[in-house]
């Protein structure tokens, strides 16, 4: 409407390059040297963003980036793509942050609601399901961590050959064993980016080797090469006996059920009572502030609770990336 009120932020891109940003009821039109940018029309993009919610809005410019926060909006990045064009993204968040896990909330009387997850590989589509009548419209969107007992915790090979992979996050121990003369490798398989050497051992009938690791990043899996004559053997142990699996909600389907795509390799379609919900939602609210700190973005702002209730931060005490 024309009376709606808009707001004017700069986009200093260079010492001499910077534009204005005109935000309106759901737009963002451009400006450069006091005149609209066009190229035969103006530019200028849609945007989420409501005219009476456009005060609140938090902004932080890094480079041709701007990064956006409003409690009532998923954070968002307003990117300069070209000389006169912009574009406007949600971050996709897929690490977290999370809620304290539903089975640690109420120590005194713990939590037995479950969640299953119909997928397990990384990219899959399937159905997270509730024994309770926990999801609302506003969790899509919203990441679920799972967390199941792993299956498997040791790998090993005895002789040449490659052995079965594993998944791996957090500490684990590689040893190998055995009086060998060849090579010996550790392989790495990130986000099902192909193998790639790790760590290479190479003997002549003197040496063994003890390692212990680890793994910082998650969808990554390990396997044992050896290609070696005498009596080798090798194997890796996973130190951490669970597995933490995410999915990212896509759509409500009822109070028992949601669609979801995959973020994290899950370890099981078992219903499981340890799972967090993630932080931020249109259920749970989002960030309010932002800023950066040693080149890493830190978000702010108090979390919704389901029935509204005073935020305490005690009772969420995981709110991190």
């Amino acid at each position: 409407m024309a009376n709606d009120p808009i707001r004017v932020i700069p986009f200093i891109y260079s010492s001499s390059i910077a534009y204005q940003i005109e935000l309106g009821d759901r737009y963002a039109r451009f400006y450069y040297d006091g005149a609209i940018l066009d190229d035969s029309g103006d530019v200028w993009i849609s945007t989420p963003y409501l005219s009476a919610d456009l005060l609140q809005l938090k902004i932080y410019q890094i480079a041709d980036v701007l990064w956006i926060v409003h409690p009532s909006y998923a954070p968002r990045k307003l990117s300069r793509t070209g000389v006169k064009t912009f574009e406007l993204t949600e971050i996709d968040f897929r690490k977290g942050p999370f809620l304290l896990r539903n089975d640690l909330l109420n120590p005194v009387n713990p939590s037995t609601t479950t969640l299953a997850c119909s997928a397990t590989a990384v990219g899959g589509s399937g159905i997270l399901e509730a024994s309770a009548d926990i999801f609302l419209p506003g969790h899509a969107g919203a990441l679920f961590k799972l967390i199941h007992n792993r299956g498997t915790t040791l790998i090993e090979q005895n002789g040449s050959g490659t052995s079965s992979a594993i998944s791996v996050c957090g500490t684990f121990n590689f040893n190998t064993h055995g009086t060998w003369t060849g090579t010996i490798k550790l392989q790495r398989n990130e986000n099902e980016a192909g193998w790639e050497d790790y760590r290479t051992y190479k003997g002549s009938g003197d040496r063994n080797i003890q390692l212990s690791s680890t793994e910082e990043a998650e969808n990554v899996q390990y396997r044992i090469y050896i290609n070696a004559t005498g009596s080798p053997k090798a194997d890796l142990t996973i130190q951490n006996t669970l597995k933490e699996g995410i999915v990212k909600a896509n759509a409500y389907i009822n109070a028992y059920k949601v669609s979801v795509t995959v973020y994290s390799e899950l370890e099981s379609t078992d219903a499981t009572k340890r799972w967090a919900e993630g932080a931020w939602s249109e259920t749970r609210g989002y960030p309010g502030a932002l800023t950066f700190y040693n080149d890493r973005c830190v978000y702010g702002g108090a979390i919704k609770t389901l029935a509204d209730e005073e935020f305490s931060a005690s009772q969420y005490p995981s709110l991190r990336l």
